[in-house]
């Protein structure tokens, strides 16, 4: 079967047959039972591979980065945090409500 070219365009049987010639062959089914095309394969993450069957660890591991890489996405950072912003409540509220904080 030939594949459309945007992945994003894939039918359940496109993602099954990519899962299976990309080396992930005993998750097709998997994907086909829980009728993943390639608009829902691009949101499958690591818990979304459990919830579909995936438990091996090694396997969500390859399997998330093969589906970033064939999306051109990236892994999160999860190093990244709101925390590391310069950023106030009180800031935040005084752009917000004029006079706020103010002494009465």
């Amino acid at each position: 079967m030939a594949m459309a070219s945007d992945p994003a365009e894939w039918s359940v049987e496109e993602v099954g047959e990519w899962a299976e010639v990309s080396g992930f062959a005993v998750y097709k089914s998997c994907f086909v039972t829980n009728f993943i095309n390639g608009r829902k394969l691009m949101t499958v993450d690591a818990s979304t591979l459990s919830k579909l069957g995936c438990t091996d660890f090694t396997d969500m591991t390859k399997l998330s980065q093969a589906i970033r890489n064939l999306f051109g996405t990236t892994a999160p950072k999860f190093s990244d945090s709101v925390a590391d912003h310069a950023w106030s409540p009180q800031r935040v509220l005084d752009g917000c409500i004029e006079g706020y904080g103010q002494p009465r």
